[in-house]
């Protein structure tokens, strides 16, 4: 009567730790009647195989593997009505090595490997058609993820020849353990008394004015919710305020094109905050430095102070603490490409910056 279950995965592992909306992954096999053809007629489609959660993750399914034919994982924010079709550009393939030994002039077996396909580890999931339909409610979802381990575990073993050589010889059958972490661009945590309502803007500069377009917000979360008739990616209370000790996602800005600014405040008879900008350029930050210091890995954890003020001009401070999700730094800078062009994302805490004990 004493039984075990032993389920067998494969060695690439999706988990997603540091973010509150489940991502979903998907399949694209290439079979052997995979023309481009057949994708211009929507012939060949992606299939759901799992999610990961904050506290779960997802292994892929060994039976990718086993069918020896070339495959690509997709990703998105898993929704319960598909609001987001799958990432443009796949984030791993699998795919066949065909090595050839020139010193023997012999050709090994085919290796099957996994390889990351996106360079910038980062990828855009448009809006399906099942979304919100007016045009200012529609948003790209972006998606950012880290390899935290890579490893080949090597082999040495013999191979006979046949009618090429007379000698066996040793090649390397190697397999690969790949480690990705997922997460959001913009994460906000209220560690407020408090329930808090909030917007994020893009602030397009033109040569004569500045543009602030809203991308994200409790009030884009409650028209979206009214349009689709379905919850949020992450709904908190009913009017989409952040509650005390809760959190936000926001999937909707771009670190690396888009000029992000978030405002808060606590209730509704209150006006808003001043825009806090999340990743200030170099002549903006240098009156903030102390040091003239231009590595933009010491600008960070930024500490902010911002007010809002009820309809009796009484003023709430409100502390907000910005810090970098993930630097690049420890990884070899590539030619050309500045710290600040490496970011990948932010968290933003809000904190009573008052404290009477």
């Amino acid at each position: 009567n004493n039984r075990r279950v032993i389920t067998i995965s494969n060695a690439i592992s999706l988990i997603s730790p540091k973010c509150a909306i489940p991502i979903e992954f998907g399949v694209l096999q290439q079979t052997p009647h995979h023309t481009k053809e057949s994708e211009g007629k929507n012939l060949i489609v992606v299939k759901s195989i799992g999610i990961s959660t904050p506290s779960k993750g997802f292994c892929l399914p060994l039976w990718i593997d086993l069918c020896f034919q070339s495959a690509e994982i997709y990703i998105r924010p898993f929704t319960k009505c598909n609001l987001y079709e799958w990432c443009s550009s796949s984030i791993l393939q699998f795919s066949r090595l065909n090595s050839k030994d020139s010193s023997s002039l012999s050709l090994t077996p085919d290796i099957w490997t996994w390889t990351i396909r996106d360079s910038n580890c980062s990828v855009v999931c448009e809006p399906s058609k099942k979304g919100a339909q007016d045009d200012e409610l529609r948003f790209p979802a972006f998606l950012s993820f880290d390899c935290i381990d890579k490893r080949l575990m090597s082999t040495k073993k013999q191979l006979k020849k046949g009618a090429l050589t007379e000698n066996d010889v040793e090649i390397s059958n190697g397999y690969q353990i790949i480690c990705l972490n997922f997460f959001s661009p913009l994460s906000i945590r209220n560690i407020l008394p408090t329930s808090v309502d909030w917007e994020v803007s893009n602030c397009i500069t033109t040569a004569t004015s500045k543009v602030i377009k809203l991308v994200d917000g409790s009030s884009i979360r409650k028209n979206q919710n009214r349009e689709t008739m379905t919850e949020a990616l992450s709904p908190g209370e009913c009017n989409f305020m952040i509650p005390s000790g809760g959190g936000e996602e926001v999937l909707s800005c771009n670190i690396l094109t888009m000029t992000i600014q978030v405002r808060f405040r606590c209730t509704f008879d209150q006006s808003w905050s001043s825009w806090v900008l999340l990743n200030p350029e170099s002549s903006e930050y240098d009156n903030l430095n102390e040091n003239n210091d231009q590595d933009t890995s010491k600008r960070y954890p930024r500490h902010v102070n911002v007010q809002c003020r009820n309809k009796n001009g009484t003023p709430l401070t409100l502390g907000v603490k910005i810090v970098p999700k993930h630097f690049l730094s420890s990884q070899p800078t590539q030619e050309g490409v500045t710290n600040a062009e490496m970011q990948k994302g932010f968290d933003m805490i809000l904190y009573n910056p008052f404290c009477i004990s």
